[in-house]
């Protein structure tokens, strides 16, 4: 991962972060947010597998804080949202853009060997911003499971630098 990509998001969520039920619409979420800054950082949706966004927004939240140097999930719940994670998106995590039709365009973390979407970073007219949180997401999986990040040189084919 860039050190300027990581600055960049820790200049403004530094952490530490946590993560609570929230509602976007009609849709029920899980927000991650950072408690520092109060800003939101991403918003994890579900219809019916309530449970899997729940555990999703716990795991970044864990790597975030692990990554920031602040404080993580204990015990249960920590345990029990990496097991899901190896089991579910076993890594590595990349990062590469898309549309959604509901949400518009995004930047996705992608798990590499099962090509499922773990977060999607709407970018909201900061696609910039929204870049630097999915690098940070995805290093931060990555760190968390033990693969090493790939997201540099992938952020570099998808938006190069200009």
């Amino acid at each position: 991962m860039r050190l300027f990509a990581k600055s960049a998001f820790l200049k403004n969520c530094p952490g530490p972060y946590f993560y609570r039920p929230g509602r976007e619409g009609v849709d029920d979420t899980y927000d991650v947010y950072c408690l520092a800054s109060e800003n939101h950082i991403i918003s994890t949706y579900y219809w019916e597998a309530e449970e899997d966004a729940r555990r999703i927004a716990g795991i970044v939240t864990a790597a975030l804080n692990r990554q920031a140097g602040g404080c993580e999930l204990d015990g249960e719940d920590f345990a029990e949202h990496l097991a899901y994670l190896r089991t579910n998106y076993p890594g590595p995590y990349r990062t590469y853009p898309d549309t959604c039709p509901l949400h518009g365009p995004f930047i996705g973390v992608w798990c590499g060997s099962t090509g499922d979407l773990v977060v999607l970073c709407v970018h909201v007219g900061k696609p910039t911003a929204a870049r630097y949180t999915a690098a940070m997401i995805a290093h931060s999986l990555n760190a968390l499971v033990g693969h090493q990040t790939l997201v540099r040189r992938t952020l570099r084919r998808v938006f190069p630098v200009r």
